[in-house]
């Protein structure tokens, strides 16, 4: 639970070194650029590094090509080569798809028209004439389609034209399937009639021969056609496969020559001479020097983060094992700056222990966590590996109020063999006392909150807010005399109230009011208050809201209570359900649709509200979230 420590390096030497500095940096893998302009206050005639970068454009081409290619990019170790010799490979590449898709283009092209041939042909399957002689007859011409069934009975009302005549050869539902014939010289006219009679034409290839030895013949054509572009499709796999070391090794160099020209954006030039500044885990410090030292004519000045006031280091987190996957939801919120206190272990373990009362259920649980394992080993997603904690603290906890897939007594033999008369809590015979321990759990860790931030304030040196703070010392001495005060008066307790309301609540108040002019004082400076009025008044709505989030925040852990009550109350609702089913198959079924609507509905909701909990009723007590990400620079797959 903390972040690691950092060191600011700045790497000087004369400029045609920059290069072999900049490769340096990007094999350490650790090193996290500043613009260099920002820690040369006193030089007024550097400039900064203005070269335009040639290999942006090349990176979105083999980018481009090797979506093409359906491959994902892969680091395969930096391949010295020349910039022409990796254009001229990339070229070649690209060329080679190109054709590869234009023979494709043309065998789809292909299919597609003996299909639809072949489609069109077999309406006419039984005609037995020579459809390129028919289709190319000087003197007559053939209109083969489609005519609606009620249209083919209106034909007869055209007698008066010998020639509105139609040969039908198939039929379906809907329509006829045929033809009509008509002299050069009365075409027209039959063709205006039968648009009348909604006749759809179908253009029928003039292949030699009779429709059903031209379809063999499409046929023929469509199979060697389909198998042409199957044995197309191996060969340009297999080709892909056999030249992907190459590719890699091109999309590698590529990569790195790209990021060599972004890190040297961050440098600036005195004269003759560099200036590249960055910040490196001071864990990977000799590594560092030593992969810098390898380079003639290089410097290194090193400094802590106390030394460079104007520039914030990047915060880099060191959690391990089950904490680090819970940096999800701290990154969510905001990165911690350098000098905060990491809370992803305190977000790790009362997340997992809030989400574990609030979906307490055996069964329930184990579903849970066997589905964050699948999405963290398959799909790789990190919400996933975070549900698996999760499920087994819901399962631990469904022992406690004795559930088991929503069966409330089906867990009674195990405690009756552990010498218990019953579970350890039944719910709905004690949902005043569970709400009453939810609140005591919030009042925990809203303790807990207002400790981390006394402690972080130390650390970043803020003393007037770890002790006037409305979360610092007097902060946490009126919440417990607050507490104290209320719950005495609900237990009978007899107490000093007035000792405690003037030691404990008023003095703390007048503490938090006077704040920053007491904090003034302290550090022997003038006190600032504007205006007397002004301060009053802001002060003291700001007063208001802190005493009223005490309450607001407090209460808030209600719900952890509520969904301890509501997860039981759904279920119990579905077995009703389920009795009314009358047994059987329908009784289960409602069974398992109640499970699956309670764990992907309430699963979701839980999650949610104890996300809720971490951020507002704790976060906002003690952690800003406003760091920059620690990003070193490395030659990676896009």
């Amino acid at each position: 639970m903390a972040v690691q420590s950092m060191k600011m390096v700045s790497i000087t030497g004369d400029y045609s070194k920059l290069n072999d500095a900049v490769g340096a940096c990007l094999d350490t893998g650790c090193f996290h650029p500043e613009h260099a302009s920002k820690v040369m206050t006193n030089f007024t005639d550097f400039s900064l590094f203005a070269e335009e970068n040639p290999f942006s454009e090349r990176l979105q081409r083999i980018s481009d090509f090797l979506d093409r290619i359906q491959k994902k990019p892969r680091i395969v170790g930096f391949q010295h080569m020349a910039d022409k010799e990796a254009d001229e490979k990339l070229n070649k590449f690209i060329k080679d798809l190109d054709n590869f898709e234009q023979q494709k283009s043309e065998l789809k092209g292909l299919i597609q028209e003996n299909r639809q041939a072949v489609a069109q042909l077999e309406h006419f399957y039984s005609l037995n004439i020579d459809l390129n002689k028919l289709l190319t007859s000087e003197f007559v011409k053939v209109r083969f389609g489609k005519l609606p069934v009620e249209s083919y009975e209106n034909i007869k009302n055209y007698t008066k034209n010998p020639y509105v005549l139609f040969f039908p050869y198939s039929k379906d539902q809907s329509y006829y399937w045929g033809m009509y014939v008509a002299p050069v010289s009365a075409i027209d006219e039959v063709d205006r009639i039968f648009n009348l009679l909604f006749f759809e034409r179908t253009r029928l290839p003039k292949d030699f021969g009779t429709p059903e030895e031209v379809i063999n013949s499409r046929k023929k054509a469509l199979s060697k056609a389909e198998a042409d572009l199957k044995a197309l499709d191996e060969n340009i796999k297999s080709y892909f496969a056999e030249n992907e070391e190459t590719i890699m090794q091109i999309y590698s160099y590529i990569a790195r020559r790209n990021d060599e020209y972004e890190i040297k954006k961050y440098a600036t030039k005195y004269k003759n001479y560099f200036m590249l500044v960055g910040w490196i885990p001071e864990s990977e410090y000799s590594q560092f020097e030593n992969a810098l030292k390898q380079i003639d004519g290089i410097e290194l000045d090193y400094d802590n983060p106390e030394q460079v006031k104007h520039l914030t280091p990047p915060t880099k987190l060191k959690n391990r094992g089950l904490f680090k996957y819970f940096e999800y939801f701290v990154e969510m919120y905001g990165v911690p700056n350098y000098h905060e206190i990491d809370p992803t272990a305190i977000v790790a373990i009362t997340y997992t222990l809030l989400f574990g009362i609030m979906f307490a259920d055996v069964g329930q649980g184990i579903i849970l966590a066997l589905v964050g394992l699948f999405m963290h080993k398959f799909k790789k997603m990190q919400l996933g590996r975070i549900l698996i904690p999760c499920g087994i603290a819901s399962t631990v906890f469904g022992f406690v109020f004795g559930s088991l897939f929503g069966f409330e007594h089906a867990l009674d033999p195990l405690y009756h063999s552990l010498g218990l008369e019953g579970k350890p809590v039944e719910i709905m015979e004690s949902a005043t006392g569970i709400v009453v321990v939810s609140i005591g759990l919030g009042v925990v860790l809203i303790i807990l909150a207002m400790l981390l931030s006394i402690i972080s304030s130390i650390k970043q040196k803020n003393l007037a807010n770890a002790i006037f703070g409305h979360n610092g010392i007097a902060g946490m001495v009126l919440y417990l005399s607050l507490l104290l005060v209320v719950g005495g008066s609900f237990m009978s307790l007899e107490l000093p109230v007035g000792k405690i309301a003037f030691a404990g609540i008023v003095l703390p108040i007048i503490l938090i009011f006077f704040k920053h002019p007491i904090s003034d004082l302290i550090k022997y400076r003038k006190i600032q208050i504007h205006s007397v009025s002004d301060f009053f008044i802001e002060n003291f709505f700001e007063m208001f809201e802190v005493l009223l989030s005490y309450l607001t925040n407090t209460l808030s852990f209600m719900r952890v209570g509520a969904f301890v009550l509501i997860h039981s109350g759904m279920m119990m609702a579905f077995f009703a359900l389920a009795e009314m089913m009358g047994g059987g198959i329908g009784t289960a079924m409602m069974i398992v649709f109640g499970n699956v609507f309670v764990i992907a509905l309430e699963g979701l909701l839980v999650g949610i509200q104890v996300l809720r909990l971490e951020f507002y009723e704790m976060f906002s007590r003690f952690y800003n979230g406003d760091g920059v990400l620690y990003k070193p620079v490395a030659v990676k797959a896009e």
